[in-house]
């Protein structure tokens, strides 16, 4: 009716962007961080186990630290449980699938952890021992 033959609509370009926080995706572990770390020549100095804790669950733990290596340096602590490497998941990972993802590493690394042992305000009854067999 008009002589319109074709029509041409240009839109803009969308890019969705997903950003990663580690707060959110952690949200119920206790004491969550990231603690970064170069990796040198004899690895990050940290040894791993897979176990089960009361309140965190199944999961890979620091079962042990290199005296004086940049694990120990950085603040990873022994009972520290392992959520993430370079924000690769570990949870539901097992203890195979986890030593490799950290032997693949390369530089500096990233590992995303929480301190399930963590002591929060209001987490003991008042006039509760401090230690086991205190009393």
């Amino acid at each position: 009716m008009y002589g319109l033959t074709h029509y041409i609509l240009t839109l803009p370009y969308i890019y969705i962007v997903q950003v990663y926080n580690s707060e959110d995706r952690f949200a119920g572990y206790k004491g969550v961080r990231d603690i970064t770390i170069k990796k040198g020549p004899s690895g990050l100095g940290i040894m791993i186990i897979e176990g089960r804790h009361t309140e965190a669950g199944r999961g890979i733990f620091v079962s042990d630290l290199q005296e004086g290596s940049a694990a120990e340096q950085g603040g990873l602590q022994i009972g520290d449980m392992l959520l993430a490497v370079n924000r690769d998941s570990l949870l539901n990972c097992s203890y195979d699938a986890a030593a490799a993802k950290l032997k693949q590493t390369e530089g500096v690394v990233v590992l995303t952890v929480c301190t399930p042992n963590l002591k929060e305000p209001g987490d003991e009854s008042p006039g509760a021992p401090a230690t086991p067999g205190a009393g």
